[in-house]
């Protein structure tokens, strides 16, 4: 990335976090007092590391955001925000949109030019340049927590026999299929996103809890969805805090419908298809498109 004079002149930046290298823990990560240090910066409910723990050391990006604090950062609200409560619900859409963008862009570097799955994506795994609505234009995203990842040309036993199970049948499907798995990770955190982004009141005490929280829409799109996108918006329907949320994405004859169903659904028919859902071609999809 660094060598390329082309992204030097265009003035990109490197769309991930740079690692510095790794060190191993010691026996003295058994001592009591570093023990009684750690569970008092990070709570009881972080475990201290074991002995013999490997870490990962990233280079300080300067970035303190990240995508899973965006919906709940207090936002500056603008003079026509009064007389037209609209331009708030807009703005918000405008950034989801934008994320939606840039994260898939990142990921489409990731696999077709260095080669890389990532295999770890959450809502924690994105560093943002700014969480100002106001900014989408200019937003920017490192990816980073790169531990799980490894090259396509180096996929582990395990993966390559799930990708088998699911019927990848060829080199290219199996590559296709360890892509794929990103890019359905990155669905269930856009999913999730969105809802959270979108809803109009509280949702802490309501059953929009179930989707927005994190990991449990997983379940509720594998286990009781049955990864049907309709039994998604029959579901978000009955929930009157996403009535906007659901009304945008049932716009244009429900293309953010079919936004998300082609992100939930990239490893379904892999094997039967070289041209498989990839984060490369949804990101100029319809309905993030500027």
């Amino acid at each position: 990335w660094d060598r390329n004079p082309e992204r030097k002149e265009q003035g990109l930046i490197r769309p991930f976090a740079s690692l510095v290298g790794c060190l191993t823990s010691k026996q003295g990560f058994r001592d009591k007092f570093f023990r009684s240090m750690w569970v008092r910066e990070f709570g009881a409910n972080v475990p201290p590391p074991l002995e013999g723990s490997t870490w990962l050391v990233f280079s300080w990006e300067g970035w303190q955001n990240n995508l899973a604090t965006w919906p709940s950062r207090p936002q500056t609200s603008l003079a026509m925000d009064f007389f037209m409560p609209k331009l708030k619900l807009q703005r918000r859409l405008g950034y989801f949109k934008a994320a939606a963008r840039v994260t898939l862009g990142t990921l489409a570097f990731a696999h077709d030019e260095a080669g890389l799955v990532h295999r770890a994506i959450g809502p924690a795994s994105w560093l943002l340049s700014t969480n100002d609505e106001r900014s989408s234009d200019g937003l920017r995203v490192k990816l980073i927590d790169w531990g799980f990842s490894q090259g396509l040309a180096d996929i582990d036993s395990v993966t390559l026999r799930r990708a088998l199970r699911a019927g990848a049948n060829s080199p290219g499907a199996i590559n296709a299929w360890s892509t794929c798995e990103d890019v359905y990770a990155l669905g269930l955190v856009l999913v999730e996103l969105y809802f959270t982004a979108m809803a109009q009141v509280d949702t802490q005490q309501s059953r929009a809890s179930d989707v927005t929280a994190v990991g449990q829409f997983q379940r509720l799109w594998e286990d009781i969805f049955d990864g049907e996108i309709g039994k998604l918006r029959a579901y978000c329907l009955e929930e009157d805090a996403w009535k906007d949320a659901v009304d945008i994405l049932d716009e244009n004859d429900a293309i953010g419908w079919e936004f998300f169903q082609a992100l939930l659904g990239a490893k379904r028919g892999v094997s039967y298809s070289m041209s498989a859902v990839s984060a490369r071609s949804l990101m100029s999809n319809a309905f993030i498109d500027k």
